[in-house]
This record gives structure tokens, C-alpha cells and sequence, in this order.
């Protein structure tokens, strides 16, 4: 089962938010809800819990090992990592890394458009 949001306007605050830098950092939750906030007027207690139930979605669907996607912006697909062996370079010990669950990030259309602008 995918889980997929097609609401356009968190589709163009994204956007904004992602393509209306001059430079790449990292953005803060703060920031992202200050941002969202400047561009539509809403209030910032409204901008945080959609903010926190978006992230529990996320959080939600990678636990259940389903793919997340935001059309246009980038999917998150889960995978499994094979367990391997792998060397410390500073003592040369073999260490056993466990099988596990990881997310691969795609960004879709729109963000391959910011980023190559």
C-alpha cells in the first residue's frame, strides 16, 4: 500500500521552502513553520500540527514498510540491507553489521527542477 498527498498547496509550500534558496542548509522545524507561515498567512499552531501529523505519516508508513510519496516533490521506499561484515580502519576488527530496514529517497520532478536551477 502507498501513501500519497495530493493536497497542491503543501505540494507549492514545499517548494517554496525548498526552492526559494539561494543556498542548501539544513532548515529547522522553526524555520520551515516560519516559512510556511510567511507564504499563506496561516497561523503557525496550524502550520505545526500539520506539520507533526505529516511527519507521523511518514513515520507511520516507514514503520509498516510502505512507500511514501508527495507527487512532483520525492518519494521514500523502503528496502532491506543485507547483513555484512565490515573492518574498523583503526584496530583492523571484523564487526558484524545486522540486516536492516532502510528508506532510498528519490526526489521527484519539481525538486530535480529547484536543484538544477
Amino acid at each position: 500500500m502507498s501513501i500519497e498527498i495530493h493536497s497542491l498547496e503543501f505540494l507549492v509550500i514545499l517548494t517554496y521552502i525548498i526552492g526559494g534558496r539561494e543556498t542548501m542548509y539544513t532548515i529547522s522545524k522553526k524555520d520551515a513553520i516560519n516559512a510556511i507561515h510567511e507564504e499563506t498567512g496561516l497561523a503557525k499552531k496550524d502550520i505545526n500540527l500539520m506539520y507533526d501529523a505529516l511527519a507521523n505519516v511518514i513515520l507511520d508508513a516507514s514503520r509498516n514498510g510502505e512507500k511514501f510519496f508527495m507527487r512532483g516533490v520525492f518519494t521514500l521506499t523502503p528496502y532491506e540491507r543485507k547483513a555484512t561484515q565490515r573492518r574498523n580502519p583503526r584496530t583492523g576488527e571484523v564487526i558484524n553489521v545486522d540486516a536492516k530496514t532502510a528508506l532510498r529517497f528519490t526526489p521527484g520532478k519539481l525538486l530535480r527542477e529547484c536543484l538544477e536551477t
